[in-house]
């Protein structure tokens, strides 16, 4: 089964991307959630995951740092997908590192898979 953590401070985005995400996972995902970066960082030490969902703008840190972080503390390459505001896109696809995508918000389901597709496609 696989581990997907949803970072998200806005816990209506967060349902909505869980539920996208279930459509693309079905029934063989289990879903952690946080918040924040330091949060997440915790939910990441506690749980081996296979996928990270967040927004870009966590309250504590930004999204790509966190996955920075987390991959440096596990030892680990886990992929990434980040959810981004129209005018972030171009400051985030810059900084975006391997085995990770963006998709702009609001998104559906079809973007999503797309954007999880292609990170775990990069391994």
């Amino acid at each position: 089964m696989k581990k997907v953590l949803v970072a998200d401070g806005n816990t209506t985005t967060a349902s909505l991307t869980r539920t996208l995400a279930r459509v693309t996972f079905g029934r063989e995902a289990e879903y952690v959630s946080a918040a924040s970066g330091p949060e997440a960082l915790q939910a990441a030490g506690r749980n081996k995951l296979d996928l990270i969902i967040s927004e870009f703008r966590l309250a504590g840190t930004d999204g790509v740092e966190t996955l920075k972080q987390i991959r440096a503390r596990l030892g680990t390459n886990v992929p990434a997908v980040f959810t981004v505001t129209k005018i972030e896109q171009d400051y985030v696809r810059k900084r975006l590192p391997d085995r990770a995508a963006m998709i702009v918000r609001p998104f559906d389901r079809i973007s999503l898979e797309a954007a999880i597709r292609s990170v775990f496609e990069a391994a």
